[in-house]
């Protein structure tokens, strides 16, 4: 926030006192009421200083003055280490069950 002046004074002790820490701990789970307002309230303030310094554009916005997609697919084969591990990984109860294939 430095580098675009948005920091409004702040040094980092006092950002994170400000931001930070209330934020931190409305995370929690067992956080109190007030704790959860004093996060959305921290959380709105800081949206709000990023809005001022962040420029958030959309795909929508932007669409048409983006270049269009270019694929290229190049062919690599697996050396045999590779090969053996996704053999392994192919045949694995996990990926099996994930397949539909075992429960």
């Amino acid at each position: 926030l430095k580098v675009v002046g948005a920091h409004r004074g702040m040094d980092q002790s006092s950002f994170e006192a400000r931001f930070g820490k209330p934020i931190a701990k409305g995370q929690k789970k067992k956080a109190s009421v007030r704790e959860l307002a004093v996060r959305e309230e921290a959380l709105r303030e800081f949206h709000e200083l990023l809005s001022e310094a962040c420029l958030r554009r959309t795909k929508g916005a932007v669409a048409l003055m983006l270049p269009g997609k270019n694929d290229r697919i190049v062919p690599c084969p697996l050396s045999d280490v590779q090969r053996r591990a996704y053999r392994n990984l192919l045949e694995s109860p996990d990926w099996q069950m994930a397949l539909g294939k075992r429960k």
